[in-house]
This record gives structure tokens, C-alpha cells and sequence, in this order.
């Protein structure tokens, strides 16, 4: 039989891409790479770390991380919180695109009109702008508008979600229309002539310590994962390729392999310094990663390394320790 290539994103704080090579399996699922504009990215694998700004969270509590949608996710506890920096003036931007991978698996300590948070930000009062899910009627919401009360602009998603499955979720503003996407679906609309109106606080996963505080936590039930931040409005194409490649997530560099006779040529862009790649036999365990020794071989613009296609299955990744 032919060989086939797998390759999907995993473990982006260690490597960006990983690829399967198998003597007897062949199919393709693609990562895709990130549209411009992309600022900060949690890609909750063991940390809670901003792999393209280098955020570190302000503060957490009751965070554990399990299985998400690519790799792993974040999931909060009683009490839990992810309080990120504040006063982060690089994402605090006159257009702006937000999105993750989260599961809802059931109402959060605070059930109203917006529900539980996935992403936020506000001030000390009720101004602010969140993704968010409610109980109530099992839909997602974008709360964007200087008011975030129950009578302020909230987009509400025209379809339903189902608790315990995965969805993708987006929020864009080019700085009047606000939109809302589910699963790259857009869910609604609203425009406004009212300028953004950024607050010092920002959170995933809950409210700002001065809510939590008040009693009204809006903990996330569930797992989020893949927390994105955009400088810009991203459009329907973009954040549909996001969710195309599922599983699969966003790459920052492409680990390319292509079948060639009983070879498989791994390949890679040259202007990725600091990369090396590795192989495992075993996914299971995070310590069976090696170095592969073959030195690349330069081609144009990608660095080059040939593998022999036989015996066990292989799985490669590229590494940036």
C-alpha cells in the first residue's frame, strides 16, 4: 500500500507541528497556519502562557488541564480563576478578533443573561466585552458594548449549543460591526457608533477579582482551549480555516511531509531558527522524544531531511525548546 502522511498540531509551546509516518497508513489532516494579526495565543498545553507575547497569567487558582480540542485544554474548579495581566495595552486595539475551541458541560455558579465567561474584558463597573455561554437557553453570547448590563448590546446566537461537545467560537469587531461566529457560522450582528472602550481587566475562564469577589464568578464549566487574540477584524474565510483544521490547530511552522518512493521527505522553512526535529514511536509517553541526526539539507527555502519509510510508525515534531 502506499504510504500516507498525517500531520497535525500538538504541544505548541514545545513543537509546533507533528507528522506520522506510517509504512501502511495514509491520510491527511491539515493545520492551518495563522492569519495575520495574531497577538496573544494560550494554547493551554500544561500552562497558561501567551506563547506569542510571552503573557504569564497574573494569578490562577483551581486550574488543571485535560484533553481540549487540540492537545490539551483548561479547566476551572470551584473557585477557579485565570486572571491575566492587566492594563495589557498591546491586545487593548480598534479592531479586534477573539477565539477558542471551549466545552460547555453545564451551568456555572452564575446563570443570567450572559452566563459564564470565556474570555473578558472590562473595567470596575459593568463596561466590558466577553465571549460567554448561558444555561438558560444553551447559547453562545458576545457581550460587546460600554455597557454590558442585561439591557446593554449583546449578540446571542441564533442556533443552540450541545453541553459536552467542542465548538468554535469567535468574536470580531472592526471597530463598528460586531459579529459573532459559531463553528464559523455567523450568529449575529450589531453595529455600533459607540468607540471601544477598553478596561484594565483580563480574564479566561471567570470574572475579574473585583466581581468574584461580589459573588458573581461566571466560572466556566467545562474545558477551553486555544485562547486567541487578534489585532484585527478577521474575516469569514480565516476564522473558517481555523475551524476546518480542528483538531489539527493552528501551526506557526508548517512540518511538511511528502511521500518519495520508500522515503518520506520531512520539510521545513529555513527562517524557523532553533528548530530541530525529533521523532517518538510513542505518543503515550512525553519522555520518548529523540533528536533525529540526519542534518537538514538546504533547498530553496526549506531545510530538507529524508527518512526511510519502514517498521514501526513514526511520529515527528519540530522542537524550539
Amino acid at each position: 500500500m502506499k504510504p500516507r502522511v498525517h500531520h497535525l498540531f500538538i504541544l505548541p509551546l514545545l513543537a509546533t507541528c507533528l507528522g506520522l509516518i506510517s509504512a501502511d497508513l495514509v491520510e491527511a489532516q491539515s493545520s492551518c497556519a495563522p492569519p495575520p494579526g495574531l497577538i496573544a495565543w494560550f494554547p493551554m498545553q500544561n500552562n497558561v502562557t501567551d506563547i506569542i507575547g510571552g503573557a504569564l497569567p497574573l494569578d490562577t487558582n483551581a486550574i488543571s488541564f485535560v484533553p481540549g480540542e487540540v492537545g490539551q485544554g483548561v479547566t476551572l474548579g470551584t473557585g477557579g480563576y485565570i486572571d491575566l495581566p492587566n492594563d495589557n495595552f498591546a491586545w487593548e486595539t480598534p479592531q479586534f478578533t477573539w477565539e477558542a475551541w471551549v466545552r460547555w458541560d453545564g451551568p456555572g455558579p452564575t446563570e443570567d443573561f450572559a452566563g459564564s465567561c470565556i474570555l473578558e474584558n472590562c473595567t470596575n463597573g459593568t463596561s466590558g466585552y466577553a465571549l460567554c455561554a448561558r444555561a438558560s437557553d444553551q447559547r453562545f453570547v458576545f457581550v460587546c458594548a460600554s455597557n454590558g448590563s442585561s439591557n446593554g448590546s449583546l449578540i446571542v446566537a441564533s442556533n443552540t449549543f450541545t453541553p459536552g461537545m467542542f465548538y468554535h467560537v469567535a468574536g470580531s469587531c472592526d471597530g463598528t460591526n460586531f459579529n459573532l461566529y459559531v463553528n464559523a457560522t455567523l450568529q449575529g450582528q450589531l453595529t455600533s457608533d459607540v468607540p471601544l472602550s477598553w478596561g484594565p481587566y483580563w480574564t479566561i475562564g471567570c470574572n475579574p477579582a473585583f466581581a468574584r469577589n461580589a459573588g458573581v464568578p461566571r466560572t466556566w464549566n467545562g474545558v477551553i482551549d486555544e485562547v486567541s487574540i487578534y489585532n484585527r477584524a478577521l474575516s469569514a474565510t480565516e476564522i473558517q480555516a481555523i475551524y476546518q483544521a480542528g483538531s489539527a490547530g493552528k501551526c506557526l511552522v508548517q512540518l511538511a511531509i511528502i511521500p518519495a518512493g520508500t522515503n518520506a521527505l520531512l520539510t521545513w522553512p529555513t527562517n524557523f531558527n532553533g528548530f530541530t526535529l525529533q521523532s517518538t514511536t510513542n505518543l503515550a509517553s512525553s519522555t520518548s522524544w529523540t533528536y533525529v541526526s540526519s542534518v537538514p539539507v538546504v533547498v530553496a527555502t526549506n531545510n530538507v531531511v529524508t527518512n526511510t519509510i519502514s517498521g514501526t510508525q513514526k511520529f515527528f515534531r519540530l522542537s524550539n525548546p
